[in-house]
């Protein structure tokens, strides 16, 4: 980031190439909140004449990317309307490495029509009365709208399963399609292993959290990158 501001303060040419927009509308000054309550908020910016990709600091939310095309559901705070309003097309989407939200659905939204930017989805996982092999289901069919691959994966176990017992990311239920990730189940830990080379996810495919014992409960986190 301090690379890009001395980048974009320091020349208006950029890699021999004449910058077509001034600096301050490439990166707009820190703003203080995100809502429209606030007159100096991320929503109030009008970006006609900005570029899209844009970026702007909210202090506390992270860094924003003008999507300026987009119309895409307003979801805060992970994507914001821009001064025209959620009716019309320009959004601001979180954008800050990895953009850590509680839903799919909510998910979904981060990132569509910019590849390469990765996003953190968090699932709550419910111990169930243990003893028994099970699936949860993470994804439903076309909950990912556009081909991914899963770039890191990690389970915070709180509830653990009998000795010897494991949860896995898999592509289908009862144990088969691709395995993603796999991790130890059966003490109260956070459980982390590297992602398998097979990690593609293809749009509208679900996603499964497969556990032999259903008594393993805990917070997944499985981070996707749009490719």
């Amino acid at each position: 980031m301090r690379e890009l501001l001395r980048t974009l303060e320091g020349s208006s040419t950029i890699s021999g190439m004449r910058q077509p927009f001034p600096p301050e509308l490439c990166l707009f000054y820190p703003r203080e909140s995100l809502g429209a309550a606030s007159g100096d908020g991320l929503s109030n910016i009008l970006v006609d004449d900005a570029p899209d990709g844009a970026l702007c600091v909210v202090p506390g939310q992270g860094i924003y990317l003008l999507e300026k095309f987009s119309t895409v559901a307003v979801s805060s705070p992970t994507v914001i309307a821009t001064g025209r309003g959620a009716a019309s097309p320009g959004r601001w989407v979180q954008f800050s490495g990895s953009a850590s939200v509680s839903s799919i659905a909510a998910a979904s939204t981060f990132g569509v029509g910019t590849a390469g930017v990765t996003f953190t989805a968090r699932f709550d996982i419910t111990a169930g009365g243990g003893g028994a092999p099970d699936d949860v289901v993470l994804l439903a069919v076309t909950e990912m709208p556009y081909d991914a691959i899963i770039t890191d994966a990690f389970m915070k176990v709180t509830g653990a399963g009998a000795g010897a017992s494991f949860a896995q990311l898999r592509s289908a239920a009862g144990g088969a399609g691709n395995l993603f990730a796999e991790w130890a189940g059966d003490s109260t830990s956070m459980a982390r292993n590297a992602v398998n080379d097979d990690n593609q996810l293809v749009a509208d495919a679900p996603l499964f959290l497969r556990r032999s014992d259903n008594g393993i409960g805990g917070v997944l986190y499985v981070e996707f990158m749009r490719v």
